[in-house]
C-alpha cells in the first residue's frame, strides 16, 4: 500500500473501491431485510462469526435481525480502508447501526443507536473474477 497521498496502481484501485462497495451494498441489502441478496455475497465458504457457508451466515442474520422485527435498521458505514492482499482485498471499516422505531418514516418514530462496531473482511475472486466476502469479522467480539 503506498503512503497516504500516494497514487497506487490502477488494478489496486480497482480491487479496493469494489471492495469497499461490497461492505456498503451489503448493509443496504440488510437494511431492506433482502439477506438472499445479501447472504450471495458471501463466498460459499465463508466464515462470520463461527457461522461457516451461506445457511449458516443467513441463520446468524436472521438472529440479529429478530430483537427489532418491528422497526427498520440503518447501517452507516465509515472509516473505510482497504488493502489489496494476494489477489483479494481486506476492507476494515466502522460499522454504526441505527434502530428506527415505528410509527411512521417521517414522524412519530425515534431513532436510536444500537452498536458501534470495528469490523473487517477479507475478500477474494470467485471463479467469475467477482469479489466475495471470503471472512467476516467483528474485532474484539467474540462468542461464548
Amino acid at each position: 500500500m503506498p503512503e497516504p497521498g500516494g497514487i497506487p496502481p490502477l488494478e489496486e484501485v480497482g480491487l479496493r473501491l469494489a471492495g469497499e462497495s461490497l461492505v456498503v451494498e451489503l448493509f443496504a441489502l440488510i437494511d431492506r431485510l433482502d439477506l438472499d441478496r445479501a447472504v450471495a455475497l458471501y463466498a460459499d465458504d465463508a466464515v462470520f462469526l463461527r457461522a461457516r457457508g451461506r445457511g449458516e451466515i443467513r441463520a446468524v442474520m436472521e438472529r440479529g435481525l429478530a430483537p427489532h422485527a418491528d422497526d427498520r435498521t440503518r447501517h452507516v458505514i465509515g472509516n473505510l480502508r482497504s488493502h489489496v492482499v494476494g489477489g483479494g482485498v481486506l476492507v476494515e471499516f466502522t460499522n454504526v447501526a441505527y434502530t428506527v422505531h415505528a410509527p411512521g418514516e417521517l414522524s412519530g418514530g425515534s431513532v436510536s443507536a444500537r452498536s458501534v462496531l470495528d469490523q473487517e473482511m477479507l475478500m477474494r475472486r470467485d471463479p467469475d473474477s467477482r469479489l466475495r466476502i471470503a471472512e467476516h469479522r467483528i474485532l474484539g467480539y467474540e462468542l461464548p
